[in-house]
């Protein structure tokens, strides 16, 4: 299966990255070009959607014919960054409503079981308390989440980054991991992004979808290590 999901995800990626761009500019959502940016010709901020919408469709498809591929329910807090991503690229929405929504999707993967509660003797304490806890989880979920944010200016840097990331978790993991499926439905449907990402022309961004999505998923890669 892990064989054909790659491929099936790589030659999914490449249409639906197609066919997203020509909606976005058929609606005018382009990435402007400003003093800083690093394009000079027409680009839209439509990646990140497609990365998703690869995600979602595959794992719909599984859902629907009683298949596992991954633990289905950190759709739900990767569904919210999407679309507050998405309405950001689109209406450029105030950043304490963004980070609001990223508290939320923090504390929903939480929810789901990756929760720092053992420094591990670092500064000499090893289990702590359930809000300190959490408060300490959602503090790192959300520096990774804008960490990615931030570096998504440069050309394919964003999705070199979370691609070495991935596909370092699978290496070095003992025996299979939780997150194989989820790992190579993502690499497979990333690796045509950087192709679009690196053109000259009618460039394909992350976007703040992308963006989001992309640090929210690092976010439980490494929470699932810790």
């Amino acid at each position: 299966m892990a064989n054909n999901l790659v491929i099936i995800s790589f030659c999914l990626s490449i249409p639906v990255l197609i066919i997203t761009q020509k909606l976005f500019l058929k609606m005018n959502y382009i990435d402007k070009i400003i003093s800083r940016s690093s394009h000079k010709s027409i680009a839209t901020r439509s990646g990140g959607v497609s990365i998703f919408l690869i995600l979602f469709l595959i794992s719909s498809y599984f859902y629907l014919d009683g298949k596992t591929l991954f633990d289905y329910s950190f759709l739900v807090p990767l569904s919210l960054l999407v679309l507050i991503g998405l309405y950001d690229d689109i209406n450029n929405i105030d950043f304490k409503l963004k980070f609001i929504f990223q508290i939320i999707a923090a504390k929903i993967i939480i929810d789901n079981g990756l929760v720092i509660d053992n420094l591990h003797g670092i500064f000499g304490i090893e289990s702590i308390g359930r809000v300190p806890a959490q408060s300490l989880t959602i503090f790192i979920i959300l520096a990774i989440i804008n960490s990615v944010n931030f570096i998504d200016g440069i050309d394919g840097l964003a999705t070199s980054i979370i691609l070495f990331l991935i596909i370092s978790f699978e290496i070095f993991s003992t025996g299979k991991s939780d997150f194989l499926i989820l790992s190579i439905i993502v690499v497979g449907s990333l690796l045509p992004l950087l192709f679009f990402n690196y053109q000259k022309n009618k460039k394909i961004f992350l976007g703040d979808s992308g963006s989001l999505f992309l640090g929210g998923l690092a976010s439980i890669y490494i929470l699932k290590i810790v």
